[in-house]
């Protein structure tokens, strides 16, 4: 049988529902570079948006004074996500000091570890108040903790999404073909995501989890994101994944 296919026109006001909405000219600044800015506690997250959209969340931390105690460090937050950013705060805040106390981070020195127990940081999440149905705030929280305790800066084009638990695993997303269209739109070139989700990262590139799924030590799917999307994206199972990513000296 003959298939009848008539032309579709597009009307203006139709555009957003097939190309997402324009960028925030204020995301686009933020992300910049900023003269005089403090090099570490800068990171970037990946959040899914209530209108269906992924889009970066920055993290951005900064030292503001010192205590005269080492039972910090004490983290005041702004940004307007809630319970859910102060509670990866506290998780991320406690994983930190934990790896720190044990000695896991080879080359750092016992000062630059009593520096960070005495420090008193803000945190601030400038994209925040923008309706998020996923933050996924956890590990870039760390991340951000962990620059600043080993003052060490991030590549300002890697960006990642996960919550994290206590004892470092990094936990399953959702909307990941939105996040990484996120971070190719906002000029990502490095994403971490995690290992739990190389199912949807195959289905976001093929529609479709087969045949990938049949060799699960193939990793063809990442070629496809970097061939489709310019994204260079690697799997992390922990934090210490995320570690070795983002300084593989360390």
């Amino acid at each position: 049988d003959d298939i009848n296919c008539e032309s579709q026109v597009v009307s203006k006001k139709d555009i957003c529902k097939y190309l997402g909405l324009p960028l925030h000219s204020i995301a686009t600044e933020l992300l910049g570079n900023v003269r005089m800015a403090e090099k570490e506690g800068t990171v970037n997250g990946l959040s899914y948006n209530s209108d269906g959209t992924g889009s970066v969340l920055l993290f951005e931390m900064i030292k503001i004074g010192s205590t005269n105690k080492q039972q910090g460090p004490t983290i005041t937050a702004t940004g307007s996500l809630g319970t859910v950013l102060q509670e990866s705060i506290d998780i991320g805040c406690s994983l930190v000091k934990s790896i720190l106390r044990r000695g896991l981070i080879i080359g750092e020195d016992c000062r630059t570890t009593k520096d960070f127990f005495s420090s008193r940081y803000h945190l601030h999440v400038p994209m925040g108040a923008i309706s998020k149905d996923g933050p996924s705030a956890g590990a870039a929280i760390t991340l951000a903790l962990m620059s600043l305790a080993v003052k060490r800066p991030v590549d300002p084009l890697l960006c990642m999404p996960g919550e994290i638990p206590l004892r470092g695993k990094i936990l399953p997303i959702g909307g990941v073909k939105e996040k990484l269209l996120g971070a190719q739109i906002y000029g990502m070139k490095r994403v971490l995501l995690p290992i739990a989700n190389k199912a949807d990262v195959i289905q976001a590139v093929t529609d479709s989890v087969f045949p990938f799924t049949q060799d699960k030590s193939s990793q063809r799917e990442l070629a496809l994101v970097q061939e489709k999307m310019g994204l260079s994206v690697a799997y992390v199972n922990d934090i210490y994944d995320v570690l070795q990513y983002a300084w593989p000296d360390i």
